[in-house]
């Protein structure tokens, strides 16, 4: 079995909205992908509003990842408790609003979705940091009644791209 993930990056403004509800659909179509995340952080520019979430979820987006901008615009923060499928960095301090992680099924199986921020000095100029927001997946494999002769061998099926 094969799971198809597309991850897009930052949809920015209205530019990036509109060209992701004009083609996310189709893509996912053409290149038959199972899973879609969208890092939709700079939406508004800087930060995301719900309505903006809603484009990108109506795009075709399963999971929204944000980043170092999640609470650029506060509007977002109850919409980030109310849906579990928008996620704001992990490794925040807890007591801020929404989820950092997620199991989401998918019709190749559950897939797990972390996202963490993480601060890198670049090497080119090692007095400048940079925060990068990534969507780290992994797919869970769903228990079968196959012997373990069956299950290697499916094993070595499984293709990421």
């Amino acid at each position: 079995m094969e799971l198809r993930i597309l991850a897009v990056g930052d949809v920015v403004g209205l530019p990036g909205l509109s060209y992701l509800s004009r083609h996310l659909r189709s893509l996912k179509q053409l290149y038959k992908i199972d899973f879609c995340v969208v890092n939709g952080e700079n939406a508004n520019g800087v930060g995301i509003l719900p309505r903006q979430a809603d484009l990108i979820f109506d795009a075709g987006a399963d999971v929204i990842t944000l980043g170092n901008h999640t609470f650029g615009r506060r509007e977002i923060c109850p919409y980030l408790d109310d849906n579990r499928y928008i996620l704001r960095p992990a490794n925040l301090a807890p007591s801020l609003p929404g989820h950092g992680w997620g199991v989401f099924e998918t019709n190749a199986g559950p897939v797990a979705v972390a996202n963490l921020i993480l601060s890198l000095i670049h090497i080119s100029e090692p007095t400048r940091q940079a925060e990068i927001s990534y969507a780290v997946f992994c797919l869970k494999k769903k228990k079968t009644k196959h012997n373990k002769t069956n299950n290697t061998k499916k094993k070595k099926n499984i293709k990421s791209k």
